[in-house]
């Protein structure tokens, strides 16, 4: 199935259904000219579960402006020619501070890409299975990483784990709801 993007192959039946799956998730329907898309104002564009400091709206809008499918480096690059835009107040200017954050955000990579080869027996036919070496076992902003094997032995860590992992089955259920293909998935999600 193909979605909305300027190749000129979106059939009727494709637009259709997206029409369909966006009325189902409350978002209305994209109107079939690809002008008339960009300049679609009832949109509810607001920001997820990290807000920046700019109107979410007119940074979705602004978005729009720069192409159909848009790169990281096209945004920035945007934003550095129009300081008055929405878009540039979402970036640190600053490189000393913007240095700072990166590394916090390499950090995290670090831990989101530890991993740990595990074995359920000793017996050498069995493949191991991988599993990450840190999970955070809370969402706010001043947790931690925390081991797993300290995670498996410790029934609050191992209850906070299981809500942070209910919590990403739900960001994934919104994020892919467009897609009616996934509707078995999403009912398991709602059925933990």
């Amino acid at each position: 199935m193909r979605f909305f993007h300027n190749c000129g192959n979106c059939t009727f039946a494709d637009i259709n259904r997206v029409n369909l799956a966006m009325r189902d998730v409350g978002v209305g329907s994209f109107p079939e000219n690809y002008a008339q898309r960009r300049n679609y104002m009832e949109l509810d564009v607001k920001w997820g579960t990290h807000p920046f400091n700019a109107d979410a709206k007119k940074v979705y809008l602004e978005i729009t402006k720069i192409g159909d499918e848009v790169k990281p480096q096209q945004m920035v690059d945007y934003a550095k020619a129009h300081k008055e835009s929405e878009l540039y107040k979402c970036f640190t200017w600053d490189n000393r501070k913007a240095a700072d954050k990166y590394r916090l955000v390499e950090a995290r990579m670090i831990h989101q890409n530890l991993i740990i080869n595990y074995k359920k027996s000793d017996n050498r036919n069995d493949k191991p299975i991988q599993i990450r070496a840190t999970y955070r076992t809370d969402t706010s902003p001043s947790a931690g990483y925390k081991p797993t094997v300290l995670i498996v032995k410790n029934a609050d860590d191992y209850s906070g784990l299981l809500l942070v992992a209910k919590r990403e089955l739900q960001q994934f259920k919104t994020k892919y709801s467009i897609l009616s293909e996934l509707k078995p998935v999403f009912d398991a999600i709602d059925e933990l």
